[in-house]
């Protein structure tokens, strides 16, 4: 489905998009109209108008999938800052304790909100 043309390009997604529309009908599948989400993956002037199933379909410069976000150059500059700003919010909260807290116990305290912010985000 290699094509240079942009308008070419929307008819055959557009196509594709069709075929799912039955396919997810006998699987029993519902797709949710607003997580159904599509990206470019280089910058475009060309305002792609894509469907599925009778509702317009966003394109973004970022997705977001199972908490992951990932941008249009394949990067995950998104994802890593807003894990950084989660986890500031939560070492600022920390280090509010800080004079009740022993030193040693606010370093686990840290080390612990830092990795199951990255796990579970």
């Amino acid at each position: 489905m290699a094509d240079y043309s942009p308008v070419v390009l929307r008819y055959l997604l557009n196509q594709d998009m069709e075929k799912l529309s039955p396919w997810f009908v006998s699987n029993y599948l519902l797709a949710n109209e607003d997580k159904t989400q599509a990206m470019t993956l280089e910058k475009s002037s060309y305002r792609y108008d894509l469907e599925y199933a009778g509702f317009h379909v966003d394109i973004k410069d970022h997705l977001k999938i199972l908490r992951i976000r990932l941008d249009n150059n394949l990067s995950f500059k998104e994802h890593i800052n807003v894990m950084l700003k989660k986890l500031y919010a939560k070492i600022g909260a920390h280090r509010r304790l800080k004079f009740l807290v022993p030193a040693n116990t606010m370093v686990l305290l840290c080390k612990s909100t830092a990795t199951l912010c990255l796990w579970y985000g």
